[in-house]
């Protein structure tokens, strides 16, 4: 405590700078242009960081002044609501392009290897991934000895107790052969041919498996093409393969239209989306979605129809989506949207383990390709006569007419930056219909180079002639 003990002029210094922003008594409804985010909706906003993440940085190439005056509004409260508006005729949403691919697979059949009473087996496993890199440099072996399993369970059983079945961070998997009934339910398949099938992780062009067995007649390469088993030998080498995207494609494109989703770099900033696949064990992989350089969202999926199917975790419903960024769908044949797998262009075929068949192109073990895809083509919108986007409709709530809702609770609106008298006589007029809010309003540019420049419009719009 300070104790004065004589007249004087005295400086005290109290820190302020963790005390919230002061909450402002007035909402603020701000109309205005965007790069990003939703269009003709009144969102809430609450920081300057929810803004900017929500409809982007200001952009000289935009009209008006919308973002940079919600920004100003934000240093003296801690909620607005913003309107981005659009001329979506001209706009549109930026996407990303992900291929398919088949994973290199080798089939394995021996007699009643690692279980009790029966045989020895042992396999020489290795391969690369889509970019080259081994996946045991110089070969793993596998030893599968009589004993590995109970004499009442399986060499399946015993060759999945040794390699394992697709664990996320696996190079390789072990599956087993499956067929789909009528109703389109996974049953498993013959296994008297097949103990079972090793996968690895990776798909696409590039990624190869070999396998080498002990026992002599024991693997053969799983065909990608059609499917197919190719004849069992000492050794196998599958190959994996990588579909056209005129066949199948995967997109991902941006929930609303903007140029503020494209992926962009300038002097070493990176802004924008991008969507990276990376591939997992078994049938899964991840979708991640990029933003500003930085993982934003991530999904763990497959192509099977079950909870984690990949257009159950990214949804294709606007209306319902389950990213904040993108919606997902899968093509086929170049054009033919297809919203749920098992659709009759798109389907798990018989004698397949986990995917789907690609039309005219059947295969096995199908997965996203391992890549990064940023989002392009995007486009704002924005016009130069802006005057019929920015005022909107009554009827369907666009616009500023996006602010006419009672439950907004506002005290006032702006569209600043944009001063045509049109807009502002329809705010003002909206403002007087409703009575829920002030319009504020500049006075048009071209007027404002004296004081009484400044005040003419205003005696024009209140109808006063003296």
């Amino acid at each position: 405590m300070v104790s004065i003990l004589s007249p004087g002029v005295y400086v005290v210094e109290k820190d302020i700078s963790t005390y919230p922003v002061t909450i402002g008594g007035s909402t603020v409804g701000v109309v205005g242009f965007a790069t990003k985010g939703p269009l003709n909706k009144a969102t809430l906003i609450t920081s300057p960081e929810n803004l900017i993440n929500t409809f982007g940085l200001p952009n000289a190439d935009l009209a008006g002044q919308g973002l940079q005056g919600a920004l100003e509004i934000l240093e003296a409260t801690n909620s607005l609501y913003f309107v981005r508006v659009a001329d979506e005729a001209e706009a549109a949403e930026a996407s990303a392009t992900i291929g398919f691919g088949a994973c290199p697979a080798v089939a394995v059949s021996a007699n009643d290897f690692g279980v009790s009473g029966g045989n020895d087996l042992t396999l020489l496993i290795s391969g690369v991934d889509n970019n080259g890199n081994e996946i045991y440099p110089g070969g793993r072996l596998f030893s599968i000895p009589a004993g590995t399993v109970a004499s009442n369970q399986t060499q399946q059983a015993a060759l999945t107790k040794v390699i394992g079945n697709a664990l996320d961070s696996s190079p390789i998997s072990v599956q087993f052969p499956t067929t789909v009934g009528g109703d389109g339910t996974i049953n498993p398949g013959a296994l008297s041919t097949e103990a079972g099938i090793i996968v690895l992780s990776y798909a696409g062009s590039g990624a190869s498996l070999y396998v080498s067995a002990s026992v002599s007649d024991s693997v053969a390469p799983v065909n990608t093409t059609n499917g197919n088993v190719g004849n069992y030998a000492t050794t196998a080498t599958a190959e994996g393969r990588s579909f056209p995207l005129t066949d199948v494609k995967f997109v991902a494109e941006s929930i609303y239209k903007g140029s503020g989703y494209n992926l962009t770099s300038v002097d070493g900033v990176t802004r924008g989306n991008s969507i990276e696949v990376k591939n997992l064990g078994g049938a899964n992989f991840t979708v991640t979605v990029n933003q500003d350089g930085g993982t934003y969202e991530s999904y763990k999926a497959n192509l099977l129809t079950g909870p984690n199917g990949l257009i159950k975790l990214i949804s294709s419903d606007i209306d319902n989506p389950t990213s904040e960024v993108i919606l997902g769908n899968i093509y086929t044949g170049g054009t033919t949207e297809v919203t749920a797998l098992g659709a009759s262009s798109f389907v798990q075929p018989a004698n397949t383990v986990f995917g789907a068949t690609i039309a005219n192109g059947a295969a096995r073990f199908i997965k996203l390709l391992a890549k990064t895809e940023g989002l392009s083509e995007g486009e704002d919108g924005s016009v130069t006569s802006y005057d019929a986007v920015v005022i909107g409709s009554a009827a369907e709530k666009s616009g500023i007419y996006a602010l006419d809702d009672d439950l907004l609770n506002l005290s006032i609106a702006v569209t600043p930056g944009l001063q045509t008298e049109r807009v502002q006589n329809e705010l003002i007029s909206l403002a007087q219909t409703t009575t829920n809010f002030i319009a504020v309003v500049a006075p048009p540019e071209f007027i404002t180079k004296t004081v009484q420049g400044a005040i003419e419009p205003i005696r024009f719009l209140h109808g006063s002639s003296s």
